[in-house]
Protein backbone atom coordinates (compact mmCIF):
# COMPACT_ATOMS: atom_id res chain seq x y z
CA UNK A 1 0.00 0.00 0.00
CA UNK A 2 2.75 2.41 0.92
CA UNK A 3 4.62 1.57 -2.30
CA UNK A 4 1.52 2.26 -4.40
CA UNK A 5 1.04 5.53 -2.57
CA UNK A 6 4.67 6.48 -3.31
CA UNK A 7 4.21 5.69 -7.01
CA UNK A 8 1.06 7.80 -7.13
CA UNK A 9 2.80 10.66 -5.31
CA UNK A 10 5.80 10.60 -7.70
CA UNK A 11 3.49 10.43 -10.71
CA UNK A 12 1.55 13.43 -9.40
CA UNK A 13 4.77 15.41 -8.97
CA UNK A 14 5.90 14.55 -12.50
CA UNK A 15 2.53 15.51 -13.98
CA UNK A 16 2.52 18.77 -12.03
CA UNK A 17 6.06 19.56 -13.17
CA UNK A 18 5.08 18.86 -16.76
CA UNK A 19 2.05 21.10 -16.45
CA UNK A 20 4.17 23.90 -15.03
CA UNK A 21 6.70 23.47 -17.82
CA UNK A 22 3.92 23.50 -20.41
CA UNK A 23 2.25 26.72 -19.26
CA UNK A 24 5.05 28.49 -17.46
CA UNK A 25 7.96 28.26 -19.85
CA UNK A 26 7.20 31.53 -21.60
CA UNK A 27 9.33 34.17 -19.95
CA UNK A 28 9.76 37.13 -22.31
CA UNK A 29 13.32 38.37 -22.62
CA UNK A 30 14.07 42.01 -22.02
CA UNK A 31 15.62 41.96 -25.48
CA UNK A 32 12.41 40.94 -27.24
CA UNK A 33 11.24 43.05 -30.14
CA UNK A 34 9.26 46.06 -29.00
CA UNK A 35 5.76 46.74 -30.39
CA UNK A 36 5.28 49.43 -33.00
CA UNK A 37 3.03 51.47 -30.73
CA UNK A 38 2.58 51.95 -27.01
CA UNK A 39 6.20 52.94 -26.33
CA UNK A 40 6.81 56.68 -26.00
CA UNK A 41 9.14 58.12 -28.59
CA UNK A 42 12.08 59.87 -26.93
CA UNK A 43 12.73 61.80 -30.14
CA UNK A 44 16.13 63.49 -30.14
CA UNK A 45 16.50 63.40 -26.37
CA UNK A 46 19.96 62.39 -25.18
CA UNK A 47 18.95 62.27 -21.49
CA UNK A 48 16.21 59.85 -20.38
CA UNK A 49 14.66 59.45 -16.91
CA UNK A 50 13.16 56.01 -16.14
CA UNK A 51 11.03 55.17 -13.11
CA UNK A 52 7.67 55.14 -11.39
CA UNK A 53 5.19 57.88 -10.53
CA UNK A 54 7.85 59.23 -8.16
CA UNK A 55 10.05 59.91 -11.18
CA UNK A 56 7.14 61.43 -13.11
CA UNK A 57 6.83 64.05 -10.37
CA UNK A 58 10.59 64.63 -10.11
CA UNK A 59 11.18 65.39 -13.80
CA UNK A 60 10.80 69.14 -14.50
CA UNK A 61 7.56 70.18 -16.17
CA UNK A 62 9.33 73.02 -17.95
CA UNK A 63 12.87 72.00 -18.81
CA UNK A 64 15.47 74.76 -18.24
CA UNK A 65 16.64 76.50 -21.42
CA UNK A 66 20.13 75.10 -20.89
CA UNK A 67 18.85 71.57 -20.19
CA UNK A 68 18.61 69.64 -16.91
CA UNK A 69 22.41 69.48 -16.61
CA UNK A 70 23.20 72.84 -18.18
CA UNK A 71 24.66 71.26 -21.31
CA UNK A 72 21.70 72.03 -23.62
CA UNK A 73 20.85 68.35 -24.14
CA UNK A 74 17.17 67.46 -24.48
CA UNK A 75 15.59 65.22 -21.83
CA UNK A 76 12.71 62.73 -21.98
CA UNK A 77 10.90 60.53 -19.46
CA UNK A 78 9.73 56.91 -19.49
CA UNK A 79 7.67 56.35 -16.33
CA UNK A 80 5.12 53.68 -15.42
CA UNK A 81 3.00 53.76 -12.23
CA UNK A 82 4.29 51.15 -9.77
CA UNK A 83 6.99 50.12 -12.22
CA UNK A 84 8.42 46.60 -11.81
CA UNK A 85 12.04 45.48 -11.94
CA UNK A 86 11.51 43.76 -15.29
CA UNK A 87 9.82 46.79 -16.85
CA UNK A 88 12.56 49.07 -15.54
CA UNK A 89 15.15 46.90 -17.27
CA UNK A 90 13.11 46.74 -20.48
CA UNK A 91 12.84 50.53 -20.58
CA UNK A 92 16.56 50.84 -19.93
CA UNK A 93 17.17 48.59 -22.94
CA UNK A 94 14.70 50.65 -24.97
CA UNK A 95 16.42 53.93 -24.05
CA UNK A 96 19.79 52.45 -24.99
CA UNK A 97 18.43 51.19 -28.32
CA UNK A 98 16.89 54.61 -29.00
CA UNK A 99 20.23 56.39 -28.80
CA UNK A 100 20.09 57.98 -25.34
CA UNK A 101 23.50 59.06 -24.05
CA UNK A 102 22.63 59.45 -20.34
CA UNK A 103 19.93 57.31 -18.69
CA UNK A 104 18.88 58.08 -15.12
CA UNK A 105 17.14 55.07 -13.55
CA UNK A 106 15.07 55.08 -10.36
CA UNK A 107 16.71 52.26 -8.36
CA UNK A 108 13.66 51.44 -6.22
CA UNK A 109 12.42 48.58 -8.41
CA UNK A 110 15.78 46.81 -7.92
CA UNK A 111 16.45 47.62 -4.30
CA UNK A 112 13.31 47.87 -2.16
CA UNK A 113 9.73 46.79 -1.62
CA UNK A 114 7.02 49.20 -0.54
CA UNK A 115 4.74 47.88 2.19
CA UNK A 116 1.65 49.69 3.39
CA UNK A 117 0.45 48.95 6.89
CA UNK A 118 -1.52 50.36 9.76
CA UNK A 119 -0.06 50.69 13.21
CA UNK A 120 -2.56 48.16 14.56
CA UNK A 121 -2.06 45.61 11.74
CA UNK A 122 1.51 45.84 10.44
CA UNK A 123 2.36 44.00 7.25
CA UNK A 124 5.90 42.73 7.67
CA UNK A 125 7.84 41.54 4.65
CA UNK A 126 9.93 38.45 4.19
CA UNK A 127 13.47 38.33 5.66
CA UNK A 128 16.13 40.08 3.60
CA UNK A 129 18.11 36.88 2.91
CA UNK A 130 15.06 35.27 1.24
CA UNK A 131 13.94 38.30 -0.76
CA UNK A 132 15.34 37.19 -4.13
CA UNK A 133 13.82 33.72 -3.81
CA UNK A 134 10.48 35.17 -2.70
CA UNK A 135 10.42 37.62 -5.60
CA UNK A 136 11.26 34.83 -8.07
CA UNK A 137 8.36 32.73 -6.77
CA UNK A 138 6.04 35.71 -7.04
CA UNK A 139 7.02 36.22 -10.67
CA UNK A 140 6.69 32.51 -11.42
CA UNK A 141 3.22 32.46 -9.89
CA UNK A 142 2.14 35.48 -11.92
CA UNK A 143 3.56 33.94 -15.10
CA UNK A 144 1.83 30.60 -14.49
CA UNK A 145 -1.48 32.33 -13.82
CA UNK A 146 -1.21 34.41 -16.99
CA UNK A 147 -0.25 31.49 -19.22
CA UNK A 148 -2.96 29.28 -17.71
CA UNK A 149 -5.51 31.98 -18.54
CA UNK A 150 -4.13 32.08 -22.07
CA UNK A 151 -4.94 28.39 -22.42
CA UNK A 152 -8.57 29.02 -21.49
CA UNK A 153 -9.29 32.49 -22.83
CA UNK A 154 -8.21 34.80 -25.60
CA UNK A 155 -6.65 37.57 -23.57
CA UNK A 156 -6.25 41.08 -25.00
CA UNK A 157 -2.68 42.40 -25.14
CA UNK A 158 -1.51 44.00 -21.92
CA UNK A 159 -1.81 47.77 -21.78
CA UNK A 160 0.99 49.89 -20.36
CA UNK A 161 0.00 53.20 -18.86
CA UNK A 162 2.88 55.58 -19.38
CA UNK A 163 3.09 59.08 -18.05
CA UNK A 164 3.15 60.97 -21.33
CA UNK A 165 4.48 64.16 -19.77
CA UNK A 166 6.05 65.18 -16.45
CA UNK A 167 3.49 65.62 -13.67
CA UNK A 168 2.97 69.10 -12.25
CA UNK A 169 2.66 68.54 -8.50
CA UNK A 170 1.82 72.20 -7.93
CA UNK A 171 2.54 74.01 -4.67
CA UNK A 172 0.28 71.97 -2.38
CA UNK A 173 2.18 70.43 0.51
CA UNK A 174 1.86 67.32 2.68
CA UNK A 175 -0.10 67.88 5.89
CA UNK A 176 1.10 65.15 8.19
CA UNK A 177 -1.78 65.65 10.60
CA UNK A 178 -4.16 64.48 7.87
CA UNK A 179 -2.28 61.24 7.23
CA UNK A 180 -4.51 58.18 7.71
CA UNK A 181 -3.31 54.86 9.23
CA UNK A 182 -3.36 53.17 5.81
CA UNK A 183 -0.85 55.74 4.57
CA UNK A 184 1.88 54.39 6.86
CA UNK A 185 4.47 52.17 5.23
CA UNK A 186 7.84 50.51 5.54
CA UNK A 187 10.59 49.98 2.99
CA UNK A 188 12.07 46.49 2.77
CA UNK A 189 15.48 46.09 1.07
CA UNK A 190 15.41 43.54 -1.77
CA UNK A 191 17.93 41.99 -4.12
CA UNK A 192 17.25 42.15 -7.89
CA UNK A 193 15.45 39.02 -9.08
CA UNK A 194 17.21 39.14 -12.46
CA UNK A 195 20.71 40.51 -11.78
CA UNK A 196 22.30 38.78 -14.77
CA UNK A 197 19.95 40.50 -17.22
CA UNK A 198 20.66 43.87 -15.67
CA UNK A 199 24.40 43.21 -15.65
CA UNK A 200 24.43 42.23 -19.34
CA UNK A 201 22.41 45.28 -20.26
CA UNK A 202 24.70 47.63 -18.34
CA UNK A 203 27.71 46.11 -20.11
CA UNK A 204 25.95 46.66 -23.43
CA UNK A 205 25.28 50.28 -22.47
CA UNK A 206 28.96 50.77 -21.65
CA UNK A 207 29.95 49.28 -25.01
CA UNK A 208 27.81 51.91 -26.78
CA UNK A 209 29.08 54.73 -24.52
CA UNK A 210 25.67 55.13 -22.88
CA UNK A 211 26.02 56.48 -19.35
CA UNK A 212 23.65 54.91 -16.79
CA UNK A 213 23.03 56.62 -13.45
CA UNK A 214 20.88 55.34 -10.58
CA UNK A 215 18.93 57.69 -8.33
CA UNK A 216 16.96 57.15 -5.13
CA UNK A 217 13.92 59.46 -4.87
CA UNK A 218 13.89 61.53 -1.66
CA UNK A 219 11.40 60.83 1.15
CA UNK A 220 9.42 63.25 3.36
CA UNK A 221 10.88 63.81 6.80
CA UNK A 222 7.65 62.59 8.42
CA UNK A 223 7.89 59.33 6.46
CA UNK A 224 11.51 58.87 7.51
CA UNK A 225 10.50 59.32 11.15
CA UNK A 226 7.74 56.71 10.76
CA UNK A 227 10.03 54.27 8.98
CA UNK A 228 12.80 54.91 11.51
CA UNK A 229 16.16 56.58 10.89
CA UNK A 230 18.09 53.30 11.19
CA UNK A 231 15.86 51.54 8.66
CA UNK A 232 16.00 54.53 6.30
CA UNK A 233 19.80 54.50 6.45
CA UNK A 234 19.76 50.75 5.81
CA UNK A 235 17.69 51.32 2.63
CA UNK A 236 20.20 53.93 1.43
CA UNK A 237 23.19 51.72 2.22
CA UNK A 238 21.60 48.76 0.44
CA UNK A 239 20.95 50.87 -2.67
CA UNK A 240 24.55 52.11 -2.52
CA UNK A 241 25.86 48.54 -2.33
CA UNK A 242 23.80 47.54 -5.37
CA UNK A 243 25.08 50.54 -7.32
CA UNK A 244 28.67 49.61 -6.44
CA UNK A 245 28.03 45.98 -7.39
CA UNK A 246 26.81 47.01 -10.85
CA UNK A 247 29.44 49.77 -11.17
CA UNK A 248 26.85 52.54 -11.55
CA UNK A 249 26.88 55.95 -9.87
CA UNK A 250 24.03 56.65 -7.44
CA UNK A 251 22.45 59.97 -6.43
CA UNK A 252 20.53 60.05 -3.14
CA UNK A 253 19.69 62.41 -0.32
CA UNK A 254 21.14 61.19 3.00
CA UNK A 255 18.23 62.65 4.98
CA UNK A 256 14.50 63.21 4.59
CA UNK A 257 13.31 66.41 2.96
CA UNK A 258 10.83 68.82 4.60
CA UNK A 259 7.20 67.80 4.24
CA UNK A 260 6.46 70.99 2.30
CA UNK A 261 8.46 69.53 -0.62
CA UNK A 262 5.83 66.78 -1.15
CA UNK A 263 2.15 66.40 -1.94
CA UNK A 264 1.76 63.13 0.00
CA UNK A 265 3.63 60.90 2.44
CA UNK A 266 4.42 58.41 -0.33
CA UNK A 267 7.09 60.83 -1.63
CA UNK A 268 5.51 62.43 -4.71
CA UNK A 269 7.14 65.86 -4.82
CA UNK A 270 5.50 69.20 -5.54
CA UNK A 271 7.04 72.08 -7.51
CA UNK A 272 9.32 72.97 -4.58
CA UNK A 273 10.61 69.41 -4.27
CA UNK A 274 11.08 69.09 -8.02
CA UNK A 275 13.12 72.29 -8.15
CA UNK A 276 15.35 71.09 -5.29
CA UNK A 277 15.79 67.66 -6.88
CA UNK A 278 16.82 69.13 -10.22
CA UNK A 279 19.28 71.53 -8.56
CA UNK A 280 20.90 68.91 -6.32
CA UNK A 281 21.04 66.34 -9.11
CA UNK A 282 22.64 68.83 -11.52
CA UNK A 283 25.21 69.92 -8.90
CA UNK A 284 26.05 66.30 -8.05
CA UNK A 285 26.31 65.37 -11.72
CA UNK A 286 28.66 68.26 -12.46
CA UNK A 287 30.84 67.66 -9.40
CA UNK A 288 31.00 63.94 -10.17
CA UNK A 289 32.61 64.63 -13.52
Amino acid sequence: MSRDFLVIWVAAVVIAAGFIAAIGWKDPSIYEEYPDDGWPDIGEAEIVFIGSSLTAHLVPVAEPASGVFGDHRLAAMLAVPGISERMTTRLLAYANDSGAKTVLVEINAYSQDYMEYSRSHPRLGEPFFSSRLARSFQELGARLTLNFKRLLFELPPAQLNFYKHPVDGGKSALHFQAVAPEDYYRLLPLEPAHPDELGRLLERARSTSTEVVFFLPPRPLSAVKLIGYAEFERIIEHASELAREFRVSLWYSPAGWPDNHFIDIKAHVNARGRERFLQELANWYGDRE
